[in-house]
């Protein structure tokens, strides 16, 4: 008998898959030995890789508790080593404490992966993502086991600081996990795992207004639409209808939010050479500025000043004094932080005319990256030559100083360019006195401005290093960005790191609280690793002062609507804007460093008549063929779908009234979220309408402009003297537009009145007299009053003196209503003249009287001058 020959049915490729998973295996096993030697006698860490968590709920407003929704479901969607889960899970009621348990409700999931294999062993560390995380933690019943453990980041909840650890006992759901770690302990009963969680909101990955369906649609991975004859105000009727669908929509959500923050991590790679995707896009870009400076040779401490010192500090948990190294601002950036911290202002935001535009072309243009290109104006500093000096001309240049100033600008200058600090943000006048940065001195210096240096600081670059240091980071984001669809997810998300460095620079630097949900309480924000008060202040100085320039270099014969930050609305031509200026040639320059080619300028918006309402608020009412339309809607939300809200914002500009309520809609905040114990409800208010201008500038120029079939006021603007001046002009004018509108001429007519005759009244007042108390009748009434006082007192051309009733009569025939009493009043009040401002109506007044009363000298009336 023949040898028997022998064939194998696997190939090559199998005995290493076999190999492979041997090794798997081994690795487990040896994590568990590990395990057990770490654990003492507490719960036993996961070694296992990392796994991501997506997370989503359902709910609805509870009818019957504002502060409450009802929880339809929570979906959870796990991404592991071997593969996907997911899981949907039902309260048993509507109370609070019949809603499912987060910590539950991930042990279970994971012991369900590793019982079908989709997790091979215990992870290290859970990555819990959702968008906007605050909405859905509230959704679990054991909220305040884990509140304190997660951090408040933006407005939403994040893991900034140290994981949320918890220890789960070995149940049930995990009986295959346990087998294999009694294999080597040889125990059954009574094991507990570390649960360690890392919580990423991805809202703060996205540029704000980005939706979680726009999120879906960039992975090719759209949001699932509610079945027809549902919607998301009605999605417990699909739940108990057709749970399939409905489940099926919310799991969506949960798998969006997973493959979101895995699609980050290559991503994150690309921009710092590690995959961690940190709690925010900010500090990314962070990260990503320090792995481009290291990358390009520069030495971090010496470019933000920094120096090396130990602090000592007491260790609670390891019961020992300890000592960190910590990195401090040089002396020199110390003693002359309160100065740069002071010429540290935002964007500058004006709204320059009111009421409907003449019809034409009107265009809004925006510097194209706006503070990420003004970064790249900054050198490496010489911090060892930093000096004071109170000469002007040493901010001239290309010079990065700040300075205390006193200032007067030529009468008849349209647009002052240095900021001054209020209550209701910056204002441009033409007198008075600011902190401001060496580009703003400059400008104003070219614009005639006299400018007297109180006390400056300039920090000079170091001589024959004219290297940008921010360079590295802005091109590598120019960079990847090319390499990317326009558009994509990828090319958006590197474009939203570019434009998030630049605010970290400036974190810190002005008190500003925010809720800690670990502590409970408010805090300071911290400066962040970047801070840096003369960067910061350079940069946004810069900005401004380009703005500046290209609105002062607008023709007599061109009209500006707005500036909004980095932005401004005009009529001219972009090859009609004057961009020779020392700034704006600069800004050019550098503008092409970062996108080689294209303008400085984009033209984002246009439109044949625009509504200027106030700062931020603009609608259009022609729309330019071709162009989107102009639209900021202030802080008016508009009750309609978006397409309808420029309309909206229109018909409620021209219909309103001083009654005219809006609507305001917001979230409860994350403090009664978290001290109050609130869901995350929508709050509805109705609040007084308010599109008035809003005196920022002094109003000149009234007319009437036709708008969609009837006639509105509209003016133009000029500067305002000085601060003091806008600050009573606006005071004054809170008080009035409770009554009244500037909707027509006669409304501004009385508008100018009121605010001529507080001069008038001041004028009085400082010379120690008297003055008639302003009512509702505005300057006219005063006016009246006065020559009722005057005629009663027979200080009115006696020979034609006439009865109190018939001079009562002819006045309010005349249009001027007047009683019999008065006139007795009048008869015993103090003769107070020079009392009523000259203004259009208060003159038609005094016309009416010359014509009864020709003898009468009407200028005992008015004002002098």
């Amino acid at each position: 008998m023949g040898a028997m020959k022998r064939t194998w049915d696997f190939s090559l490729d199998d005995i290493i898959e076999v190999e492979v998973e041997c090794d798997r295996e081994l690795r487990i096993l040896d994590n568990e030995i590990k395990a057990l030697d770490a654990e003492c006698g507490g719960p036993l860490p996961g070694l296992g890789p990392s796994i991501v968590v997506g997370v989503d709920s359902e709910w609805r407003p509870d009818p019957k508790d504002a502060t409450r929704n009802v929880v339809l479901s929570v979906q959870f969607y796990l991404i592991g080593e071997c593969g996907e889960a997911s899981r949907v899970v039902y309260p048993t009621g509507e109370k609070r404490s019949q809603r499912p348990g987060l910590v539950d409700e991930l042990t279970l999931l994971i012991g369900d992966a590793i019982k079908s294999k989709v997790v091979l062993e215990w992870p290290r560390e859970v990555v819990l993502c959702g968008y906007f995380t605050r909405a859905d933690l509230t959704s679990f019943g054991d909220i305040d086991e884990f509140k304190r453990k997660f951090d408040g980041v933006g407005g939403s909840v994040a893991t900034t600081g140290r994981n949320a650890d918890f220890e789960v006992a070995m149940e049930a759901g995990v009986a295959h996990y346990k087998s294999s770690v009694s294999a080597v302990t040889g125990m059954e009963n009574e094991l507990s795992r570390l649960l360690s969680i890392r919580l990423v909101d991805l809202a703060r990955h996205t540029a704000p207004g980005t939706s979680l369906a726009q999120v879906g649609e960039w992975l090719q991975l759209p949001k699932l639409k509610i079945p027809e004859g549902f919607s998301i105000e009605r999605m417990h009727e699909l739940r108990d209808r057709d749970p399939g669908a409905f489940e099926a929509y919310g799991l969506r959500d949960a798998e969006i939010a997973a493959k979101y923050y895995l699609g980050l991590k290559p991503t994150a790679e690309l921009l710092t050479k590690r995959s961690e995707v940190p709690a925010t896009v900010s500090a990314l870009a962070v990260a990503t500025l320090k792995s481009a400076l290291h990358d390009a040779g520069f030495d971090f401490q010496e470019l933000w000043g920094l120096g090396v010192a130990k602090r000592a500090y007491w260790d609670d948990r390891k019961g020992k004094v300890r000592t960190q190294r910590v990195a401090l601002p040089r002396q020199e950036l110390r003693y002359a932080e309160n100065l740069i911290v002071d010429a540290y202002h935002g964007g500058r935001n004006e709204s320059f005319c009111f009421g409907p535009t003449p019809v034409r072309e009107w265009f809004d243009y925006d510097l194209r990256g706006a503070y990420t290109t003004a970064l790249l104006d900054l050198s490496p500093i010489d911090y060892a030559r930093v000096r004071r000096t109170t000469d002007p001309s040493d901010f001239v240049g290309r010079i990065m100083g700040f300075a205390w100033v006193t200032f007067a600008f030529p009468p008849g200058t349209r647009f002052p360019c240095l900021p001054i600090r209020t209550e209701r943000g910056l204002v441009f006048t033409l007198v008075g006195e600011t902190a401001c940065s060496a580009p703003e001195i400059a400008l104003a210096l070219s614009m005639g401005c006299e400018v007297k240096v109180r006390d400056g600081v300039i920090f000079p670059w170091i001589a024959d290093d004219d290297r940008r240091f921010f360079e590295p980071f802005v091109s590598r984001i120019a960079r990847l960005r090319r390499a990317e669809v326009k558009g994509s997810l990828r090319e958006a998300y590197f474009k939203l790191v570019g434009n998030s460095l630049y605010g970290k620079t400036a974190q810190g630097l002005r008190e500003k609280r925010a809720f800690n949900t670990r502590r409970m309480g408010s805090d300071a924000v911290p400066r962040s690793a970047v801070t840096h008060a003369a960067f910061a202040a350079h940069a946004t100085g810069f900005v401004r002062a380009v703005m500046g320039e290209l609105l002062a270099g607008l023709g007599p014969d061109r009209q500006a609507i707005s500036v909004t930050t980095d932005g401004f609305i005009t009529d001219a031509p972009i090859e009609a804007l004057d961009t020779s200026g020392a700034a704006t040639s600069r800004f050019r320059e550098l503008s092409e460093r970062v996108a080689p080619g294209l303008p400085m300028l984009e033209r984002k918006h246009g439109a044949r008549q625009i509504i200027s309402m106030k700062t931020r608020g603009q609608a259009t009412s022609i729309p330019l063929e071709g162009h989107p339309i102009v639209l900021a809607m202030t802080s008016v939300s508009p009750p309609v779908p978006k397409p309808e809200r420029n309309d909206y914002m229109v018909d409620l500009f021209l219909g309103r009234t001083p009654d005219s309520l809006t609507q305001q809609s917001s979230f409860a905040s994350l403090r009664d979220q978290w001290v109050h114990d609130f869901d995350l409800v929508r709050r509805t208010l109705q609040v007084r309408l308010n599109l008035e201008y809003d005196m920022k500038r002094r109003p000149l120029s009234p007319g009437v402009q036709a708008v969609r079939g009837v006639e509105h006021l509209a003016f133009d603007t000029g500067p305002w003297g000085t601060r003091e001046e806008m600050e009573q002009a606006r005071a004054q004018f809170d008080g009035w537009r409770r009554e009244r509108c500037l909707k027509t001429l006669d409304d501004y007519a009385h508008w100018s009145g009121v605010l001529q005759f507080r001069r008038v009244a001041s004028r009085h007042r400082r010379s120690g007299s008297t003055s008639i108390n302003l009512t509702r009748e505005g300057a006219v009434g005063v006016a009246r009053r006065t020559f009722l006082r005057l005629y009663a007192q027979k200080q009115v051309d006696p020979e034609r003196a006439m009865p109190y009733s018939a001079v009562a009569a002819w006045l309010t025939a005349a249009g001027y209503p007047t009683t019999l009493v008065e006139l007795k009043n009048a008869s015993r009040a103090s003769i107070v003249e020079h009392s009523a401002p000259n203004t259009a109506d208060v003159h038609r007044f005094l016309q009416v009287v010359s014509a009864q009363f020709p003898d009468f000298d009407v200028r005992r009336i008015v004002v002098d001058g």
